[in-house]
């Protein structure tokens, strides 16, 4: 199921082949409950099985680069995140820990109710990318209640390049985005597998 909402629409260039001087990529996610004001009583959960990075070589080949699977349980999830969401999406870049993400019985579960005026955002670990290659990823989640979850990928100029501030052309900044999917809502209790982008 594909959900689209105003609230949740924003802005990008997608630039599917890496700008010049940038050598690594990302996949990421983020998920939100339909409303910043609703009540934390109101069910909104994700729960992703796997995803896989897949490397799109010009010559036609397809390789997974990375996947996650989940299937050790801990308590801590470091590559996760909360930013605003009002005035507007991302309204600022400061960000706190997520506190609603855990990794259990396989599944990397996020209880997207408990923080309804925030973005919880996670992703991938950098990857080095090959120049002229385009990046997708294969994901296995399940959506539940009032929340949506999308996905992205973003360039990075390398594997240590600190964040200075998101610009669109990728010319003064050590990241932007690539791509982004669409946003998904309830599955009906199903896990549903989509590949992203469909080009």
């Amino acid at each position: 199921m594909v959900f689209c909402q105003a609230l949740f629409k924003q802005q990008v260039v997608e630039q599917d082949i890496a700008p010049p001087n940038y050598s690594t990529v990302l996949i990421w996610a983020q998920a939100a409950t339909l409303t910043p004001t609703q009540a934390t009583n109101v069910a909104a959960k994700v729960e992703v099985n796997y995803w896989k990075v897949i490397e799109n070589l010009q010559n036609g080949t397809t390789c997974v680069v990375l996947e996650d699977g989940y299937d050790i349980t801990t308590s801590k999830f470091t590559s996760g995140a909360f930013y605003t969401r009002t005035p507007r999406w991302f309204a600022d870049q400061l960000s706190t820990s997520a506190n609603n993400i855990k990794i259990d019985a396989g599944l990397l579960d996020i209880d997207v109710s408990q923080t309804p005026n925030n973005i919880v955002h996670w992703w991938t670990k950098r990857l080095p990318l090959t120049i002229g290659s385009t990046y997708s990823v294969e994901v296995e989640f399940r959506v539940t209640g009032k929340t949506a979850i999308q996905f992205g990928s973003d360039w990075w100029r390398d594997l240590t390049a600190s964040h200075i501030a998101w610009q669109w052309d990728c010319t003064k900044t050590n990241n932007c985005e690539a791509w982004l999917s669409d946003w998904y809502g309830d599955t009906s209790w199903k896990f549903i597998k989509i590949r992203v982008p469909n080009r």
